[in-house]
């Protein structure tokens, strides 16, 4: 597993004063030219939106690793705890609002969730949640984290859109 300080950055876009418990990232401070360039690195570079525990924190990940091999990496990560996932990925992390997140443009791309061993998932452009080998089964097994109940969401929250 990469140290926090090997894991890359998080980079703030949104006017918020960083948490201290993300001790380890570098934090750049708010620049107003800095969503303009985002707009167009999303067009020109593999990213995923990321949410983090519920709704608490969004991102833009620049993984540092090709598209390709997104979901072999992300399927074969070990158990890496509360918030362990955006450390053992490394790359670069923009720190979004959600009203920016929820601006983002659609580009038919794979999305994330990331928080614990047992709410943690990637989720894939046709809508198929995958977990990570350290996946916590027995916690999230019938709660609203179980990827069965997630699956189910996105197909319901899907065929709403298309009908």
């Amino acid at each position: 597993m990469r140290s926090m300080r090997e894991a890359g950055s998080i980079t703030i876009i949104a006017a918020k004063k960083p948490n201290p418990k993300n001790i380890g990232f570098n934090f750049t401070v708010f620049d107003p030219q800095a969503m303009t360039d985002l707009e167009s690195r999303l067009h020109e570079h593999f990213h995923v939106p990321v949410i983090e525990e519920r709704g608490f924190r969004h991102y833009v990940w620049f993984p540092d690793f090709p598209g390709v091999e997104l979901e072999a990496r992300w399927t074969a990560a070990p158990a890496c705890g509360m918030k362990g996932l955006l450390e053992y990925f490394g790359g670069e992390w923009l720190e979004i609002t959600e009203a920016q997140f929820d601006g983002l443009p659609d580009l038919n791309q794979h999305r994330a969730h990331v928080c614990c061993d047992a709410d943690s998932y990637l989720i894939t452009p046709d809508l198929h949640v995958m977990v990570h080998a350290g996946f916590d089964w027995e916690q999230a097994r019938g709660t609203d984290d179980d990827p069965a109940v997630v699956q189910a969401y996105l197909r319901r929250q899907a065929n709403k859109v298309t009908r």
